[in-house]
């Protein structure tokens, strides 16, 4: 077997992997009592099904249905790495450096190779790293919380504003407070009284993020769609915004900068804060709609176009592609979605 075709196999053999590994398991953040049943709060539980508003889960003498509110979901991945040092993230091609990877940064495997592999961080990097720098990540948390305050979040030297009606991911609980993380995986200690668990429709008014909301008509929209899918076929590129290809957030980056004159943020990340918060059952043609694709941050992002389809760059089939985000991949790794443009 050549090269390229070990590097193919070792890519569907993760996907595989990731396939069977996504088995959600939750922990209890209330203590839970029904006729049947009672729960302490602490208890792992497996989830058998989840709702809008419940998990169904394997109680001490049945199946119960749990509030959202009173669990957070724990998720197991086997594709997922944290970097051991200090270490770079190199370019496939060049050899060259694209940026250091911090210790303790979660990255996701696109293949391996012997003692290296191609990495994917957070904020769209794909390059090549060595696995001695590289450890695999055993369970985490991981559930939607939506922040019911406007204030900033302390941690060391780092901080991280949450905005009253924006999505937070809450990855445990200590005593009074949850803890949450930002998009490069920074850990906050907040009151459990600044954020709501498992409904991201309980927040009462919707905030603006980094970007003020454009109000044009609807035929811009249109424009938008239409300027994506002249798209389709170009080639996937890492970090291109145009000139050779795509990535991700360049995709939508370039659509936006061209239909609207709009410059969106460089990454999927900070897109994620741009315009206001959509619900999944609400979606529109134009909103950008964003997925859990490298470990525990936003990893990518599309342009939603209706009929559960987004236009997107796909790193899987290398170029712009048009996809439905209720595919059993993105489904599961959906994180949420913003109207940029009204």
């Amino acid at each position: 077997m050549n090269n390229k075709n070990k590097k193919i196999a070792t890519a569907l053999a993760l996907s595989l992997v990731a396939a069977m590994s996504f088995r959600d398991t939750g922990m209890l953040i209330k203590d839970f009592s029904n006729s049947n049943d009672s729960l302490n709060s602490g208890e792992k539980i497996e989830i058998i099904q989840e709702t809008d508003r419940v998990y169904l889960v394997q109680g001490k003498a049945g199946n119960v249905e749990i509030p959202k509110d009173n669990m957070i979901k724990e998720i197991k991945s086997e594709f997922t790495y944290k970097v051991k040092n200090v270490t770079d993230i190199v370019n496939e091609n060049s050899n060259e450096s694209q940026r250091k990877l911090r210790k303790n940064e979660v990255i996701e495997a696109v293949y391996l190779d012997g003692n290296q592999g191609v990495f994917k961080t957070q904020d769209g990097i794909t390059g090549t790293v060595s696995l001695d720098q590289l450890e695999v990540v055993g369970d985490y948390t991981e559930t939607k919380g939506v922040s019911k305050v406007d204030t900033v979040l302390k941690s060391g030297e780092n901080t991280f504003t949450i905005k009253r009606g924006n999505p937070v991911k809450v990855i445990g609980y200590k005593g009074d407070d949850y803890v949450v993380i930002d998009m490069q995986g920074n850990r906050y200690n907040t009151a459990k009284s600044n954020i709501s668990i498992g409904n991201e429709n309980e927040a009462a008014a919707p905030t603006r993020g980094g970007l003020d909301i454009a109000k044009k008509p609807s035929n811009k929209v249109d424009n938008l769609v239409a300027n994506a899918k002249k798209e389709i076929g170009k080639p996937y590129v890492s970090g291109d915004t145009g000139s050779r290809g795509y990535d991700c957030s360049g995709f939508t980056y370039a659509m936006y900068l061209k239909t609207f004159n709009m410059k969106l943020p460089r990454t999927s990340g900070g897109q994620s804060s741009a315009g206001q918060f959509v619900d999944k059952s609400k979606l529109q043609a134009g909103d950008l709609v964003f997925f859990r694709t490298t470990g525990k941050g936003i990893g990518h992002v599309g342009i939603y176009i209706g009929n559960g389809n987004m236009i997107h760059a796909s790193t899987g089939q290398r170029r712009i592609t048009t996809t439905s985000i209720h595919t059993n991949y993105f489904a599961s790794r959906y994180v949420t979605a913003r109207r940029v443009i009204n």
